[in-house]
Formats: C-alpha cells, structure tokens, sequence
C-alpha cells in the first residue's frame, strides 16, 4: 500500500503509526516511543527493501510516515518524550536512510491525551487533567502536537 500510494496518490499518507494504546495496557512512555520507533523502522525497512520504490524517491516514502501516540499525566516526562521522539525521528531517517531535505524527515504526529486517568466518579477533575496531558504537547517548540483530541 506504502509503494501504490507513493507512486500513484502523491497527496496520500497510508501509514500512521499508533502507540496510543500502548501506555494504556501499561508501557512507560520510553517504552511507547521505543516501540513505536521500531515499528516505524521496520516498515521503512520493508519498503526499502522491497525495491517498488527507487532509492531517490524514498525521501517521499519517509515523508508520509506519521504517529499517533499517547500523552499522560507526567507533565515532564511526556514533553521531554516527545522532545526525545522528533530527534530520535531526524538521526534515523538522516542517518539510517539518507535523507538530507529536512522537510522529508519532518516529525508529524498527533497526540490523544490519555483516558484511562478520567474518572466518571470526579468530572471535575477531567478538565486539570486534559489540560495537564495537553499541555506536554503544545508547550514544546521542538515538540508541538500537530492535531490534539481531548478526550471529555
């Protein structure tokens, strides 16, 4: 699907990798973007090596590679995670693959705030804690979420 789209639909993204789930079912947020990481290397991988995509053209392969992932309560910890995930993101995609137009390596992610710390019991403690999870993705110049969705 990666290779049809990048040879026949230059406007599409047919893959968004998601470890949104992952700090659900009770990751660390190290562990959700070293996952997410290793899937996203694996899938480029694959393409690369499947040879339907020319070598000179693979900077458009990297370029449509998007994530989605989780932000929690761990104000700290999760704005520096992301901060970690877009330099991680630019070394490998310079450096494993070779792509040297920075718009290609691009860092494109969008962030669902984590639900599991909502509680039907204290509503009105939602909204601090969606703020404070929203708040790790928005604050950060090097890190800023693209797109958001908050969870009521």
């Amino acid at each position: 699907m990666i290779t049809y789209t990048v040879n026949n639909i230059p406007k599409w993204n047919p893959i968004n990798i998601c470890s949104y789930h992952l700090q659900e079912a009770g990751a660390t947020p190290v562990q959700e973007i070293s996952y997410a990481m290793s899937t996203a290397v694996a899938v480029l991988d694959a393409v690369r090596d499947s040879g339907q995509v020319p070598e000179d053209r693979f900077g458009e392969v990297v370029a449509r590679i998007s994530f989605f992932v989780n932000a929690g309560v761990r104000f700290v910890e999760e704005m520096c995670k992301m901060r970690a995930f877009g330099r991680i993101w630019d070394k490998v995609t310079r450096e494993r693959y070779g792509i040297e137009n920075a718009k290609q390596r691009r860092f494109r992610y969008g962030v669902q705030v984590n639900s599991l710390g909502l509680t039907e019991a204290q509503p009105e403690n939602n909204v601090q804690r969606i703020v404070l999870e929203m708040l790790a993705v928005t604050l950060s110049k090097d890190a800023r979420a693209r797109a958001v969705q908050l969870p009521a």
